[in-house]
């Protein structure tokens, strides 16, 4: 059996997410899902663990200033090579929230911008 370890950093510089996979014995292995252009915010891992999920974005406001936000995707991605598969883009503000239905074949997220979109992937 394999075990999927990873973080993912809210509001920070970082936005690649790490992962370990490796036996539940030895967590050794570490892949990384690079492609974000801001902090990852959420993340959801496929229900047969081959898919991730993650969305992006950062705090509108920072020390009392508006800020641009540059990415705010949801990205696919395969979780064995670290592939990204799709890029979705359609939110206008951070994403905070990133599930997949099931059967894997759809996925939803919800952003700041106050919609709720559902992808067919």
């Amino acid at each position: 059996m394999l075990a999927v370890v990873g973080i993912a950093s809210g509001c920070s510089a970082q936005s690649e997410i790490a992962f370990s996979k490796a036996p539940l014995t030895d967590l050794g292995e570490t892949l990384r899902f690079i492609g974000h252009e801001e902090p990852v915010t959420c993340l959801a891992i496929s229900r047969d663990g081959k898919r991730l999920l993650s969305g992006c974005g950062r705090p509108e406001i920072v020390n009392g200033k508006p800020i641009k936000v540059l990415d705010t995707s949801v990205r696919l991605w395969d979780v064995e090579s670290g592939e990204q598969i799709r890029k979705l883009e359609g939110h206008t503000a951070t994403v905070e929230s990133v599930a997949f239905s099931p059967d894997g074949k759809i996925a939803a997220s919800a952003s700041d911008d106050g919609i709720i979109r559902i992808w067919d992937l």
